[in-house]
């Protein structure tokens, strides 16, 4: 786990160097699924891991490939009883999908969600755009672009509609 180690511990640096006493680190990469993912360091950025799809189709150079305990969202919440669920950011290089999938249960009690939209990305996990609106919809949420439109990457803010 020479990558994940080097992450985690450059995250729990930044954490404690900008005296973040509210936040809680984690080892776990999110999921569809609670178990174990193969991942790899991104060329993207220093302290920066992408889980590997089935079919190894990641467009970036490979520096090495690791393992990752993964959870779903909605395990992870369950597990730790944790009750005032409200706004949740997702930042996931393409695997928006997989993440959605694993929060079915916090969709239904209507979370609202900032997605950054890899939309190249997705493809890496075979998905598109039209499969994060589709569970949007299915969910009764509506959605609208509020940032990085022209960087290639946008930001949806989806909220649950009101009924």
């Amino acid at each position: 786990m020479k990558w994940v180690s080097r992450t985690f511990q450059s995250l729990k640096k930044n954490v404690r160097l900008n005296s973040l006493d509210n936040v809680t680190i984690e080892r776990y990469a999110v999921s569809d699924r609670t178990g174990v993912e193969r991942c790899v360091k991104s060329e993207v950025g220093a302290a920066t891991l992408q889980v590997l799809s089935d079919k190894n189709s990641i467009g970036i150079e490979v520096a090495d490939i690791d393992t990752i305990n993964a959870i779903s969202l909605d395990d992870y919440f369950h597990l730790h009883a944790v009750s005032n669920k409200k706004v949740f950011k997702i930042d996931v290089e393409g695997a928006e999908v997989k993440v959605l999938n694993g929060m079915k249960n916090l969709l239904l009690e209507g979370v609202a969600l900032f997605i950054e939209v890899h939309k190249k990305l997705l493809t890496n996990y075979d998905h598109q755009v039209n499969d994060l609106i589709r569970i949007l919809e299915e969910n009764l949420y509506e959605y609208k672009v509020i940032g990085n439109e022209n960087k290639g990457n946008p930001v949806w803010y989806a909220s649950r509609k009101k009924i």
